[in-house]
Protein backbone atom coordinates (compact mmCIF):
# COMPACT_ATOMS: atom_id res chain seq x y z
CA UNK A 1 0.00 0.00 0.00
CA UNK A 2 0.94 3.94 -0.75
CA UNK A 3 -0.06 6.94 1.04
CA UNK A 4 -0.28 10.32 0.46
CA UNK A 5 -0.84 10.92 4.53
CA UNK A 6 1.04 11.04 7.34
CA UNK A 7 0.11 9.09 9.79
CA UNK A 8 -0.01 10.13 13.47
CA UNK A 9 0.56 7.83 16.26
CA UNK A 10 -0.17 8.75 19.82
CA UNK A 11 0.75 6.36 22.56
CA UNK A 12 -1.68 7.86 24.69
CA UNK A 13 -1.67 6.57 27.86
CA UNK A 14 -4.47 8.70 29.47
CA UNK A 15 -8.14 7.20 29.73
CA UNK A 16 -10.91 8.33 27.52
CA UNK A 17 -13.99 7.04 25.79
CA UNK A 18 -15.77 8.77 23.05
CA UNK A 19 -18.81 9.02 22.27
CA UNK A 20 -20.22 5.74 21.12
CA UNK A 21 -22.77 6.32 19.05
CA UNK A 22 -21.86 8.93 17.23
CA UNK A 23 -19.04 6.55 15.62
CA UNK A 24 -21.65 3.73 15.08
CA UNK A 25 -24.50 5.99 12.85
CA UNK A 26 -23.58 4.60 9.74
CA UNK A 27 -25.92 7.22 6.78
CA UNK A 28 -26.62 4.52 4.41
CA UNK A 29 -23.00 3.24 3.82
CA UNK A 30 -21.95 0.00 5.64
CA UNK A 31 -18.74 0.28 5.78
CA UNK A 32 -18.34 4.19 7.07
CA UNK A 33 -16.94 3.17 10.09
CA UNK A 34 -13.76 2.61 8.58
CA UNK A 35 -11.15 5.70 8.39
CA UNK A 36 -10.34 5.24 4.58
CA UNK A 37 -11.97 3.43 1.21
CA UNK A 38 -9.05 4.65 -1.08
CA UNK A 39 -5.70 2.53 -0.77
CA UNK A 40 -3.39 5.40 -2.01
CA UNK A 41 -3.96 6.55 1.73
CA UNK A 42 -3.03 3.52 3.24
CA UNK A 43 0.27 3.63 4.36
CA UNK A 44 0.82 0.07 5.71
CA UNK A 45 2.74 -2.69 4.09
CA UNK A 46 2.19 -6.28 5.27
CA UNK A 47 6.05 -7.72 6.45
CA UNK A 48 5.47 -11.83 5.14
CA UNK A 49 1.76 -13.47 4.11
CA UNK A 50 2.56 -15.48 7.30
CA UNK A 51 -0.87 -14.45 9.84
CA UNK A 52 -2.57 -16.32 12.76
CA UNK A 53 -6.14 -16.89 12.82
CA UNK A 54 -7.23 -15.69 15.98
CA UNK A 55 -9.97 -18.24 17.70
CA UNK A 56 -13.58 -16.87 18.64
CA UNK A 57 -13.05 -13.79 15.69
CA UNK A 58 -13.63 -13.40 12.81
CA UNK A 59 -10.13 -11.52 12.01
CA UNK A 60 -6.34 -12.72 11.53
CA UNK A 61 -4.04 -11.17 12.76
CA UNK A 62 -0.55 -9.55 10.31
CA UNK A 63 2.42 -8.23 10.97
CA UNK A 64 3.14 -5.05 8.81
CA UNK A 65 5.37 -2.09 9.23
CA UNK A 66 4.45 1.68 8.19
CA UNK A 67 6.04 2.48 5.13
CA UNK A 68 7.80 5.58 5.56
CA UNK A 69 8.53 5.68 9.25
CA UNK A 70 8.95 2.10 9.23
CA UNK A 71 7.78 1.30 12.34
CA UNK A 72 6.40 -1.91 13.37
CA UNK A 73 2.60 -2.15 13.39
CA UNK A 74 -0.09 -4.74 13.11
CA UNK A 75 -2.80 -4.95 11.15
CA UNK A 76 -5.76 -7.02 12.08
CA UNK A 77 -7.68 -8.01 8.48
CA UNK A 78 -11.31 -9.05 7.87
CA UNK A 79 -12.57 -10.82 4.35
CA UNK A 80 -15.96 -9.57 3.13
CA UNK A 81 -16.70 -12.64 1.55
CA UNK A 82 -16.68 -14.28 5.07
CA UNK A 83 -20.83 -12.79 5.66
CA UNK A 84 -23.43 -10.96 7.38
CA UNK A 85 -22.28 -12.75 11.12
CA UNK A 86 -18.75 -11.65 10.47
CA UNK A 87 -19.43 -8.18 9.32
CA UNK A 88 -21.22 -7.67 12.68
CA UNK A 89 -18.04 -8.78 14.43
CA UNK A 90 -15.67 -6.58 12.76
CA UNK A 91 -18.00 -3.64 12.82
CA UNK A 92 -18.58 -4.15 16.48
CA UNK A 93 -14.98 -4.40 17.52
CA UNK A 94 -14.13 -1.48 15.23
CA UNK A 95 -16.53 1.01 16.58
CA UNK A 96 -15.47 -0.28 20.16
CA UNK A 97 -11.89 0.16 19.54
CA UNK A 98 -11.86 3.78 17.74
CA UNK A 99 -14.10 5.21 21.29
CA UNK A 100 -12.15 3.10 23.93
CA UNK A 101 -8.74 4.98 25.12
CA UNK A 102 -6.77 3.19 27.69
CA UNK A 103 -3.35 2.16 28.77
CA UNK A 104 -4.28 -1.61 28.86
CA UNK A 105 -6.79 -1.98 26.15
CA UNK A 106 -5.64 -2.23 22.30
CA UNK A 107 -4.55 0.96 20.62
CA UNK A 108 -6.50 1.73 17.42
CA UNK A 109 -4.06 3.52 14.87
CA UNK A 110 -5.84 3.61 11.47
CA UNK A 111 -8.59 1.50 9.50
CA UNK A 112 -9.19 0.87 5.54
CA UNK A 113 -11.64 -1.19 3.42
CA UNK A 114 -12.11 -1.87 -0.43
CA UNK A 115 -14.86 -4.35 -1.98
CA UNK A 116 -12.70 -7.26 -0.51
CA UNK A 117 -11.68 -6.73 2.52
CA UNK A 118 -11.57 -4.49 6.11
CA UNK A 119 -8.23 -3.61 7.67
CA UNK A 120 -7.61 -2.28 11.15
CA UNK A 121 -4.38 -1.00 12.15
CA UNK A 122 -3.18 -1.31 15.84
CA UNK A 123 -0.19 -0.89 18.04
CA UNK A 124 1.97 -3.88 17.59
CA UNK A 125 1.01 -7.03 19.24
CA UNK A 126 1.85 -10.69 19.72
CA UNK A 127 -1.43 -13.37 20.92
CA UNK A 128 -1.19 -13.87 24.21
CA UNK A 129 0.08 -17.71 24.09
CA UNK A 130 2.46 -17.16 21.12
CA UNK A 131 4.21 -14.21 23.35
CA UNK A 132 4.23 -16.06 26.26
CA UNK A 133 6.03 -19.44 24.15
CA UNK A 134 8.63 -17.70 23.25
CA UNK A 135 9.20 -16.30 26.27
CA UNK A 136 11.85 -17.86 28.67
CA UNK A 137 11.17 -19.02 32.05
CA UNK A 138 12.84 -17.21 34.76
CA UNK A 139 12.32 -16.16 38.62
CA UNK A 140 9.89 -13.14 37.04
CA UNK A 141 7.69 -15.17 35.23
CA UNK A 142 4.85 -15.77 37.51
CA UNK A 143 5.22 -12.22 38.40
CA UNK A 144 5.08 -10.81 35.28
CA UNK A 145 1.81 -13.41 34.22
CA UNK A 146 0.16 -11.97 37.44
CA UNK A 147 0.85 -8.50 36.53
CA UNK A 148 -0.24 -8.89 32.80
CA UNK A 149 -3.40 -10.26 34.71
CA UNK A 150 -4.02 -6.82 36.33
CA UNK A 151 -4.13 -5.30 33.54
CA UNK A 152 -6.80 -7.30 31.96
CA UNK A 153 -8.96 -6.62 35.16
CA UNK A 154 -8.29 -3.00 35.19
CA UNK A 155 -9.13 -3.12 31.43
CA UNK A 156 -12.56 -5.17 32.31
CA UNK A 157 -13.26 -2.70 34.50
CA UNK A 158 -12.79 0.38 32.60
CA UNK A 159 -15.24 -0.82 30.17
CA UNK A 160 -18.01 -1.56 33.19
CA UNK A 161 -17.84 1.10 34.75
CA UNK A 162 -16.89 3.77 32.50
CA UNK A 163 -17.97 2.41 29.30
CA UNK A 164 -21.07 0.99 30.29
CA UNK A 165 -20.40 -2.30 28.19
CA UNK A 166 -19.36 -5.68 28.90
CA UNK A 167 -17.06 -7.46 26.59
CA UNK A 168 -18.22 -11.07 26.61
CA UNK A 169 -15.66 -12.72 24.73
CA UNK A 170 -12.32 -12.77 27.49
CA UNK A 171 -10.04 -15.25 27.10
CA UNK A 172 -6.40 -15.78 25.75
CA UNK A 173 -8.11 -15.11 22.26
CA UNK A 174 -8.84 -11.56 23.65
CA UNK A 175 -5.44 -10.66 24.63
CA UNK A 176 -2.23 -9.38 23.13
CA UNK A 177 0.83 -8.26 24.13
CA UNK A 178 2.83 -5.38 22.88
CA UNK A 179 6.68 -4.22 22.45
CA UNK A 180 6.63 -3.63 26.53
CA UNK A 181 5.33 -6.69 27.66
CA UNK A 182 1.99 -4.90 28.47
CA UNK A 183 -1.28 -7.36 28.54
CA UNK A 184 -3.81 -4.96 26.43
CA UNK A 185 -7.44 -6.62 25.63
CA UNK A 186 -9.14 -6.69 22.13
CA UNK A 187 -11.56 -8.56 20.49
CA UNK A 188 -14.49 -6.24 20.74
CA UNK A 189 -16.54 -8.09 18.73
CA UNK A 190 -19.21 -9.49 20.74
CA UNK A 191 -19.26 -6.48 23.63
CA UNK A 192 -22.70 -4.94 23.98
CA UNK A 193 -24.69 -3.30 26.99
CA UNK A 194 -25.70 -6.25 28.28
CA UNK A 195 -24.52 -9.76 29.20
CA UNK A 196 -25.09 -11.61 26.03
CA UNK A 197 -23.57 -15.22 24.80
CA UNK A 198 -24.14 -14.59 21.67
CA UNK A 199 -23.26 -17.68 18.85
CA UNK A 200 -19.50 -18.37 18.48
CA UNK A 201 -18.66 -16.50 21.68
CA UNK A 202 -16.83 -17.26 25.29
CA UNK A 203 -19.53 -16.01 26.85
CA UNK A 204 -21.59 -19.00 25.14
CA UNK A 205 -18.72 -21.35 25.60
CA UNK A 206 -18.90 -20.55 29.72
CA UNK A 207 -22.60 -20.95 29.97
CA UNK A 208 -22.69 -24.78 27.98
CA UNK A 209 -19.51 -25.39 30.47
CA UNK A 210 -21.87 -24.14 33.21
CA UNK A 211 -19.01 -22.22 34.05
CA UNK A 212 -22.13 -19.17 34.27
CA UNK A 213 -25.72 -19.40 35.30
CA UNK A 214 -25.01 -21.88 37.61
CA UNK A 215 -27.78 -23.28 39.72
CA UNK A 216 -28.04 -21.00 42.96
CA UNK A 217 -25.57 -18.50 42.04
CA UNK A 218 -26.51 -15.03 41.61
CA UNK A 219 -26.22 -13.50 38.21
CA UNK A 220 -24.60 -10.32 37.84
CA UNK A 221 -24.25 -8.74 34.63
CA UNK A 222 -20.27 -9.15 34.71
CA UNK A 223 -20.28 -12.24 35.31
CA UNK A 224 -19.74 -13.49 32.24
CA UNK A 225 -16.47 -11.02 31.78
CA UNK A 226 -15.27 -11.80 35.34
CA UNK A 227 -15.68 -15.43 34.47
CA UNK A 228 -14.09 -15.18 31.24
CA UNK A 229 -10.74 -13.86 33.80
CA UNK A 230 -10.93 -16.93 35.08
CA UNK A 231 -11.11 -18.84 31.93
CA UNK A 232 -7.90 -16.72 31.09
CA UNK A 233 -6.03 -17.54 33.89
CA UNK A 234 -6.61 -21.51 33.65
CA UNK A 235 -5.40 -20.62 30.13
CA UNK A 236 -2.31 -19.16 30.99
CA UNK A 237 -1.17 -22.14 32.75
CA UNK A 238 -2.38 -25.15 31.21
CA UNK A 239 -0.95 -23.38 26.96
CA UNK A 240 -4.71 -24.44 25.76
CA UNK A 241 -8.22 -23.19 24.90
CA UNK A 242 -9.93 -24.34 27.56
CA UNK A 243 -11.94 -27.34 26.82
CA UNK A 244 -13.65 -27.84 30.24
CA UNK A 245 -14.96 -26.15 33.96
CA UNK A 246 -11.82 -24.62 35.65
CA UNK A 247 -11.76 -26.17 38.43
CA UNK A 248 -11.58 -29.45 36.96
CA UNK A 249 -8.00 -29.50 36.95
CA UNK A 250 -5.71 -26.90 38.64
CA UNK A 251 -2.40 -28.49 39.92
CA UNK A 252 -0.65 -26.07 37.28
CA UNK A 253 -2.49 -23.11 38.67
CA UNK A 254 -0.03 -21.27 40.92
CA UNK A 255 -1.86 -21.43 44.63
CA UNK A 256 -2.76 -18.05 44.79
CA UNK A 257 -4.23 -17.82 41.44
CA UNK A 258 -6.04 -20.67 42.06
CA UNK A 259 -8.10 -18.67 45.00
CA UNK A 260 -9.22 -16.64 42.24
CA UNK A 261 -10.70 -19.19 40.24
CA UNK A 262 -12.56 -19.91 43.84
CA UNK A 263 -13.30 -16.33 44.42
CA UNK A 264 -14.56 -16.11 40.86
CA UNK A 265 -16.61 -19.49 39.88
CA UNK A 266 -17.82 -20.99 43.54
CA UNK A 267 -19.18 -17.55 45.55
CA UNK A 268 -22.74 -17.10 45.84
CA UNK A 269 -22.19 -13.70 44.07
CA UNK A 270 -19.70 -13.25 41.20
CA UNK A 271 -17.27 -10.28 42.43
CA UNK A 272 -17.37 -7.40 40.15
CA UNK A 273 -13.26 -6.73 38.37
CA UNK A 274 -13.05 -3.56 40.86
CA UNK A 275 -14.05 -5.93 43.88
CA UNK A 276 -11.07 -8.21 41.92
CA UNK A 277 -8.39 -5.44 41.82
CA UNK A 278 -8.90 -3.73 45.60
CA UNK A 279 -8.58 -7.25 46.61
CA UNK A 280 -5.76 -8.62 45.14
CA UNK A 281 -3.35 -5.71 46.10
CA UNK A 282 -4.19 -6.22 49.45
CA UNK A 283 -0.60 -7.42 51.56
CA UNK A 284 -0.05 -11.28 50.08
CA UNK A 285 -2.52 -11.00 47.74
CA UNK A 286 -2.86 -12.49 44.05
CA UNK A 287 -1.77 -8.82 42.26
CA UNK A 288 0.54 -8.33 45.08
CA UNK A 289 4.26 -8.82 44.24
CA UNK A 290 7.75 -7.17 44.00
CA UNK A 291 7.41 -6.78 40.22
CA UNK A 292 4.30 -5.28 40.32
CA UNK A 293 4.85 -3.21 43.07
CA UNK A 294 7.23 -1.67 41.12
CA UNK A 295 5.85 -0.68 38.37
CA UNK A 296 2.72 1.01 40.48
CA UNK A 297 5.56 2.76 41.97
CA UNK A 298 6.87 4.20 38.84
CA UNK A 299 3.83 4.96 37.31
CA UNK A 300 2.22 7.01 41.06
CA UNK A 301 6.15 8.12 41.11
CA UNK A 302 4.39 11.81 41.18
CA UNK A 303 2.65 10.95 44.41
CA UNK A 304 5.37 9.40 46.07
CA UNK A 305 7.92 11.70 49.19
CA UNK A 306 11.25 11.86 49.27
CA UNK A 307 11.56 9.48 51.32
CA UNK A 308 9.58 6.78 49.53
CA UNK A 309 11.74 7.48 46.19
CA UNK A 310 14.92 7.55 47.90
CA UNK A 311 14.14 3.90 49.36
CA UNK A 312 12.60 2.89 46.30
CA UNK A 313 15.52 2.92 44.50
CA UNK A 314 18.36 1.50 46.56
CA UNK A 315 18.35 -2.27 45.58
CA UNK A 316 15.89 -1.20 42.15
CA UNK A 317 19.33 -2.07 39.95
CA UNK A 318 19.36 -5.65 40.84
CA UNK A 319 15.26 -5.90 39.94
CA UNK A 320 16.08 -4.88 36.71
CA UNK A 321 18.54 -7.66 35.94
CA UNK A 322 16.25 -9.98 36.24
CA UNK A 323 13.18 -8.40 34.09
CA UNK A 324 12.92 -9.40 30.54
CA UNK A 325 15.05 -7.02 27.94
CA UNK A 326 12.47 -5.80 26.17
CA UNK A 327 10.10 -4.83 29.22
CA UNK A 328 13.13 -3.47 31.02
CA UNK A 329 13.95 -0.98 27.76
CA UNK A 330 10.14 -0.19 26.39
CA UNK A 331 8.56 -0.14 30.12
CA UNK A 332 10.82 0.20 32.74
CA UNK A 333 12.89 3.10 31.08
CA UNK A 334 10.37 5.07 30.37
CA UNK A 335 9.02 5.45 33.46
CA UNK A 336 12.74 6.29 34.74
CA UNK A 337 13.02 9.06 32.45
CA UNK A 338 9.41 10.32 33.77
CA UNK A 339 10.76 9.45 37.09
CA UNK A 340 12.84 12.25 36.08
CA UNK A 341 11.74 14.58 34.88
CA UNK A 342 9.33 14.76 37.85
CA UNK A 343 12.10 15.83 39.64
CA UNK A 344 14.21 12.55 40.80
CA UNK A 345 17.74 13.31 41.46
CA UNK A 346 20.20 11.19 39.23
CA UNK A 347 22.19 10.45 42.16
CA UNK A 348 19.26 7.25 42.51
CA UNK A 349 18.84 6.93 39.36
CA UNK A 350 22.51 6.47 38.07
CA UNK A 351 22.71 2.57 39.78
CA UNK A 352 19.86 1.59 38.01
CA UNK A 353 20.48 2.96 34.79
CA UNK A 354 23.84 1.79 34.19
CA UNK A 355 22.36 -1.88 34.17
CA UNK A 356 20.07 -0.76 31.12
CA UNK A 357 23.79 -0.69 29.29
CA UNK A 358 24.57 -4.29 30.11
CA UNK A 359 21.62 -5.36 28.12
CA UNK A 360 21.10 -5.02 24.41
CA UNK A 361 19.25 -1.73 24.68
CA UNK A 362 18.76 1.13 22.02
CA UNK A 363 21.89 2.95 23.38
CA UNK A 364 20.86 6.01 21.74
CA UNK A 365 18.11 6.74 24.09
CA UNK A 366 20.47 5.57 26.87
CA UNK A 367 23.04 8.09 26.12
CA UNK A 368 20.33 10.97 25.86
CA UNK A 369 19.86 9.95 29.66
CA UNK A 370 23.55 10.11 30.38
CA UNK A 371 23.42 13.59 28.76
CA UNK A 372 20.22 14.80 31.17
CA UNK A 373 21.87 13.90 33.84
CA UNK A 374 25.12 16.06 33.11
CA UNK A 375 22.93 18.88 32.58
CA UNK A 376 21.85 18.26 36.16
CA UNK A 377 23.27 20.93 38.48
CA UNK A 378 23.08 18.65 41.45
CA UNK A 379 26.74 17.68 42.61
CA UNK A 380 26.05 14.39 43.93
CA UNK A 381 24.52 13.60 40.77
CA UNK A 382 27.57 15.05 38.65
CA UNK A 383 30.08 12.90 41.01
CA UNK A 384 28.21 9.80 40.37
CA UNK A 385 28.47 9.87 36.47
CA UNK A 386 31.98 10.74 36.79
CA UNK A 387 32.69 7.79 39.54
CA UNK A 388 30.82 5.35 37.57
CA UNK A 389 32.33 6.78 33.78
CA UNK A 390 34.09 3.37 32.29
CA UNK A 391 30.69 1.67 33.04
CA UNK A 392 29.06 3.57 30.39
CA UNK A 393 31.71 5.71 28.50
CA UNK A 394 32.39 2.78 25.52
CA UNK A 395 28.77 2.07 25.01
CA UNK A 396 28.01 5.56 24.01
CA UNK A 397 28.33 6.62 20.52
CA UNK A 398 31.26 9.02 19.75
CA UNK A 399 29.55 11.38 17.91
CA UNK A 400 27.22 12.35 21.29
CA UNK A 401 30.20 11.90 23.58
CA UNK A 402 32.12 14.63 21.19
CA UNK A 403 29.52 17.11 20.38
CA UNK A 404 26.91 16.59 23.71
CA UNK A 405 27.98 14.82 26.80
CA UNK A 406 32.08 16.20 26.18
CA UNK A 407 30.92 20.37 26.63
CA UNK A 408 29.18 19.58 29.64
CA UNK A 409 31.95 16.89 31.01
CA UNK A 410 34.63 19.72 30.45
CA UNK A 411 32.45 22.32 33.22
CA UNK A 412 33.97 19.37 36.05
CA UNK A 413 37.60 21.73 35.56
CA UNK A 414 36.38 24.86 36.72
CA UNK A 415 33.37 23.58 39.13
CA UNK A 416 33.70 25.43 42.61
CA UNK A 417 33.76 21.99 44.08
CA UNK A 418 37.49 20.70 44.57
CA UNK A 419 35.96 16.78 44.99
CA UNK A 420 34.12 17.62 41.11
CA UNK A 421 37.45 18.74 39.76
CA UNK A 422 39.56 16.32 41.03
CA UNK A 423 36.92 13.67 39.65
CA UNK A 424 36.65 15.75 36.33
CA UNK A 425 40.76 15.08 35.79
CA UNK A 426 40.57 11.57 36.76
CA UNK A 427 37.81 10.90 34.76
CA UNK A 428 40.13 12.19 31.40
CA UNK A 429 41.58 8.87 31.19
CA UNK A 430 37.67 6.86 29.80
CA UNK A 431 37.14 10.03 27.56
CA UNK A 432 40.25 10.28 25.49
CA UNK A 433 40.26 7.03 23.46
CA UNK A 434 36.50 8.60 22.57
CA UNK A 435 37.61 12.10 21.64
CA UNK A 436 38.68 13.73 17.92
CA UNK A 437 42.17 15.00 18.17
CA UNK A 438 41.19 18.78 17.84
CA UNK A 439 38.87 18.33 20.85
CA UNK A 440 41.78 16.46 22.70
CA UNK A 441 44.67 19.53 21.16
CA UNK A 442 42.56 22.56 21.38
CA UNK A 443 40.34 22.09 24.18
CA UNK A 444 41.03 19.06 26.85
CA UNK A 445 44.77 19.90 26.84
CA UNK A 446 44.20 23.60 27.61
CA UNK A 447 41.97 22.50 30.32
CA UNK A 448 44.20 20.24 32.32
CA UNK A 449 47.26 22.65 31.85
CA UNK A 450 44.60 25.26 33.59
CA UNK A 451 44.80 23.19 36.43
CA UNK A 452 48.46 23.56 36.47
CA UNK A 453 48.38 27.20 36.78
CA UNK A 454 45.04 28.47 38.58
CA UNK A 455 44.36 24.77 40.61
CA UNK A 456 44.44 25.66 44.57
CA UNK A 457 44.38 21.77 45.52
CA UNK A 458 47.75 20.26 45.26
CA UNK A 459 46.51 16.79 44.50
CA UNK A 460 44.31 18.17 41.46
CA UNK A 461 47.44 19.34 40.22
CA UNK A 462 49.95 16.35 40.70
CA UNK A 463 46.60 14.21 38.81
CA UNK A 464 45.99 16.22 36.17
CA UNK A 465 50.47 16.41 35.49
CA UNK A 466 50.13 12.35 35.48
CA UNK A 467 47.08 12.68 33.06
CA UNK A 468 48.96 15.27 30.50
CA UNK A 469 51.78 12.57 30.71
CA UNK A 470 49.16 10.10 29.60
CA UNK A 471 47.97 11.67 27.12
CA UNK A 472 51.37 12.24 24.92
CA UNK A 473 50.21 9.79 22.37
CA UNK A 474 47.11 11.78 21.07
CA UNK A 475 49.20 15.17 21.20
CA UNK A 476 50.13 16.74 17.88
CA UNK A 477 54.37 15.60 16.91
CA UNK A 478 55.44 18.81 15.94
CA UNK A 479 53.88 20.51 19.27
CA UNK A 480 54.36 17.52 21.59
CA UNK A 481 57.80 18.33 23.14
CA UNK A 482 56.38 22.15 23.61
CA UNK A 483 53.65 21.12 25.35
CA UNK A 484 54.85 18.94 27.64
CA UNK A 485 57.75 20.70 28.56
CA UNK A 486 55.96 23.67 29.27
CA UNK A 487 53.64 21.56 31.69
CA UNK A 488 56.36 20.26 33.20
CA UNK A 489 57.77 23.93 33.86
CA UNK A 490 54.51 25.22 35.54
CA UNK A 491 54.15 21.79 37.50
CA UNK A 492 57.86 21.77 38.76
CA UNK A 493 56.63 25.84 39.97
CA UNK A 494 53.72 24.90 40.99
CA UNK A 495 54.62 21.42 42.61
Amino acid sequence: FSSQEKLQVTHNTHIKIIDYETVLARDGNMWNIFNRDQCNDFQYNYIAEYYRKIEFSTLTLHDALHTTKNTPISIFRYEKSSGVVSYDYTATHLQRLKTLRHPNILTFIDSFEDGNYGLIVTERVTPLFEYLKNEADGRTRNEFIRWGLMNIAKALDFCHREGKFYHNNVGHNAVFVNDAGEWKLGEFGFASESNSARAGSRAEQMKNLRIVNSEGKSLKPWAADVAGLGVLIAEVYSRSTLAEHPLKNTQRVPEGLREVLTLILQTDETPSAQDLLIQGRQNGSFFQNDFIDRILFLETFHTKTHQEKANFFKDLHKFIGQVPDHVAQLKIYPLLVMAYEYGCEGVHLLPTLLEFFKKPLDRLNLAEFIVKLFKSCNRATRKTLLDHTEKYINKIPQGIINDEIFPLFAAGFRDDSATIRLETVKSVQHYVNKLHKNRINRELLPLLAGRLVDETEGDIRRVSVETIGNLAAYIETPSRKNVLADCIHKSNERL
